[in-house]
């Protein structure tokens, strides 16, 4: 008997080939398209705010503090992607992001596609695993919100964590890769 994401997703191991394939090339696609810019500018780009700009133009920071004082909520690490659309949904955007604090870690996905989907519902993947879901209303978006801070179940994310977001047949709309 399979999972409950299998039941739903039945396509779901086709979904994670799919996807960890869609990822390589979009970062692919991404890293040689930079390097080719900063070799016509003759720069790398830089940032000095203390981030880390990863290729798809997230950002990755690192902070010691929560910015309240006495507070022991403090930021362990704080990742914003871009997610990549695939061809069959020209035009959806979506970012991720995952928030790990010492008391709490929250994981937020917000998608934009096409109006004519307004009703649908869109599984969110983490690596192999279906951990929520997005209804999207009638102007084309959604948002998935999960925080332990409300008992949800949030998945830890790494550096090279997968994250899809498909459809009920197991299309992929978008991905990405923190």
């Amino acid at each position: 008997m399979g999972s409950a994401a299998d039941l739903k997703y039945p396509n779901f191991m086709k979904l994670k080939s799919n996807l960890l394939a869609l990822v390589v090339l979009a970062v692919a696609c991404t890293f040689f398209t930079n390097i080719a810019q900063a070799r016509r500018s003759g720069t790398l780009p830089e940032d000095n705010s203390g981030a880390i700009v990863d290729n798809n133009g997230g950002t990755s920071t690192v902070s010691n503090s929560s910015g309240k004082k006495g507070g022991n909520n403090k930021v362990v690490s704080d990742v914003k992607i871009k997610l990549v659309a695939t061809p069959e949904f020209k035009g959806a955007k979506g970012t991720a992001r995952s928030r790990a604090r010492t008391d709490k870690q929250d994981l937020e996905v917000e998608v934009q596609v096409a109006k004519s989907l307004a009703g649908s519902v869109l599984g969110v993947t983490i690596g192999d695993t279906v951990i929520g879901t997005i209804t999207i209303n009638t102007a084309g978006k959604g948002k998935l919100e999960l925080s332990t801070e409300h008992g949800d179940v949030v998945p830890a994310i790494a550096a090279g964590t997968l994250i899809g977001v498909v459809t009920e047949t197991g299309g992929i709309v978008l991905a990405g890769s923190f």
